[in-house]
């Protein structure tokens, strides 16, 4: 429990005071006052084990389809041996940045990949629904959302753009992970903050977002939260957002990775993130397990194996 407190602490030469005000179990507080996958600290290692525990789950599901094609399991190991593991893929946005599929900038949105934009023409009771490629709305069925079926609205709000190269220049000089109050209000000089997106980047007279420009740019199902990552594309953003915080891990490792004081209580290093706490059907994680994505700990590897590396 959680009593209220004031927490002074001295970070860098500074002097800062924190107010922890909301007396209540860690998980209660999680669970009623905060979405944790978002607005602070904590957007990045649990997307980290998000998207991680993703692309295991393909692995298993992808080996079981091999083993019912193949049926010997020998065959099965050469196979993965000659072609390699199924992996997540990255959408590097501040390169592939056109909704035109057949341009070289928007091969993604061809029909042989995770096709196009929704037919905004449709009689309203199905606007916007997605109709091209393997996803369309014929052959993808969304449980446990109405419509249950994917939307689409590329590029249809002119005030969101995708970022450039220019903006992850910008993005990279960014020292510090995370500064005080640790949420969509921080500095500019947070790179989780930039990341995000929360901070619209000056070095571009558009309205220039990262992480939630991409959400908001591909619209309609990517643009709500609850029924983001039912769109495939969502993976693919946000291996891309881990692989920038990978980069800048990588350039930084003198720099503050995460901070030590001041995220409240459900954000700290050394907190269980929901819904991975103890007794949950995956287990325990912690924002200190996934700090590094290389070489996991050993005490997370049951969970997420030993790491991974970007092609």
């Amino acid at each position: 429990v959680y009593e209220p407190q004031q927490l002074k602490c001295e970070v860098a030469g500074t002097s800062k005071t924190f107010s922890f005000t909301k007396s209540a179990k860690v998980g209660d507080l999680m669970i009623s006052n905060m979405d944790v996958a978002h607005f602070g600290t904590l957007f990045l290692p649990w997307h980290r084990a998000f998207v991680r525990l993703f692309e295991l789950d393909l692995q298993i599901a992808d080996e079981q389809r091999l083993l019912d094609d193949l049926g010997d399991a020998t065959k099965k190991d050469d196979y993965i041996k000659k072609h390699g593991k199924i992996a997540l893929p990255y959408w590097d946005w501040a390169v592939d940045n056109s909704k035109d599929p057949k341009s070289p900038k928007g091969y993604l949105w061809n029909d042989t990949l995770f096709g196009g934009d929704g037919k905004s023409t449709n009689p309203p009771a199905t606007r916007d629904r997605l109709e091209t490629g393997p996803f369309k709305f014929s052959d993808w069925k969304v449980f446990g959302s109405s419509p249950n079926y994917l939307i689409r609205k590329i590029s249809r709000d002119g005030t969101k753009k995708l970022a450039t190269t220019q903006e992850i220049t910008f993005l990279n000089q960014r020292k510090i992970y995370d500064v005080h109050p640790f949420d969509y209000n921080s500095s500019s000089k947070s790179f989780r903050n930039v990341l995000e997106g929360w901070f619209d980047i000056p070095t571009n007279t558009e309205n220039v977002e990262l992480h939630n420009g991409v959400h908001m740019w591909v619209g309609g199902t990517m643009a709500a939260v609850p029924t983001a990552p039912n769109d495939p594309i969502f993976f693919l953003n946000h291996c891309n957002v881990d692989r920038l915080w990978a980069i800048w891990q990588r350039n930084n490792k003198k720099a503050e990775q995460y901070p030590i004081f001041g995220p409240i209580p459900g954000r700290r290093k050394m907190d269980e993130m929901l819904p991975w706490i103890t007794g949950s059907t995956v287990g325990s994680i912690r924002a200190a397990d996934v700090l590094r994505h290389t070489n996991f700990p050993a005490g997370i590897q049951p969970i997420l194996g030993e790491g991974y590396t970007y092609a």
